[in-house]
């Protein structure tokens, strides 16, 4: 199995937090992307093609994001639990929908998308949308999607283009509906939605104990508030 994030720079204090963590459970952590131009987030998506066709097509790789994201449990068990699922990639699911309106013929598009949205199966309804910043599946399934979505370096989000293929093809996606995996701080959360407890982190919502804790957005509201509650977070 492998443990990869995109990172044009390692001088952003926040990517410490996810490599502490990686240092704290043992994980290998591939970083690419490092010293080369980030143009948007579909620079995300070329980096990790390029990364993903240097691996055989049955390795389980596991992405998330680099700055706004840390490990809060060991991944013994990870590769098994996602293997149990018999799916070929599992994504993040959060309560925001974003799809980013830049025209009037992008408005009409996400109000398509939106509304034609699968229903959630998760404890908490509210966990229903895709969020690409994490994800685990087979390589060769990831990348066979990436190259088929033609999403270039300079687009500013990959998520419009993903939510549109996993209405349309939801055998090639699906999302971690419970937060087993990924656990994702997002537009709604309050504090009360998440607990750690002697360095184990819970969402109240659903009773898991996640993998990995993300907080999206630019401004990665809560990070720093969260990531003092585990000492193993040294920076």
């Amino acid at each position: 199995m492998r443990f990869v994030t995109v990172a044009s720079s390692d001088q952003k204090p926040e990517l410490r937090y996810l490599l502490d963590s990686c240092d704290h459970f043992n994980i290998q952590m591939d970083l690419v992307g490092l010293g080369r131009p980030y143009l948007g987030n579909g620079s995300k998506i070329v980096y990790l093609s390029q990364y993903l066709s240097n691996l055989p097509p049955d390795e389980v790789v596991l992405f998330t994001d680099a700055y706004d994201s840390f490990f809060v449990k060991p991944v013994d068990e990870l590769e098994a639990y996602f293997r149990s699922l018999n799916h070929p990639l599992v994504m993040t699911a959060e309560d925001n929908f974003y799809f980013r309106i830049t025209s009037p013929k992008k408005l009409f598009l996400n109000r398509w998308v939106l509304w034609n949205y699968p229903k959630s199966n998760s404890i908490y309804p509210a966990y229903r949308y895709l969020n690409s910043g994490g994800f685990i599946g087979y390589a060769g399934h990831i990348l066979s999607l990436f190259e088929g979505l033609k999403i270039d370096k300079t687009m500013y989000s990959d998520q419009p283009k993903l939510h549109r293929h996993f209405l349309k093809h939801p055998e090639d996606i699906t999302l971690d509906y419970n937060h087993h995996i990924f656990t994702i701080y997002g537009k709604h959360a309050t504090d009360e939605t998440f607990k750690v407890r002697s360095e184990q982190l819970t969402n109240e919502n659903t009773g898991s104990n996640p993998y990995i804790f993300h907080f999206p957005g630019k401004i990665h509201r809560g990070l720093d508030n969260f990531a003092s509650q585990f000492s193993f977070i040294k920076s």
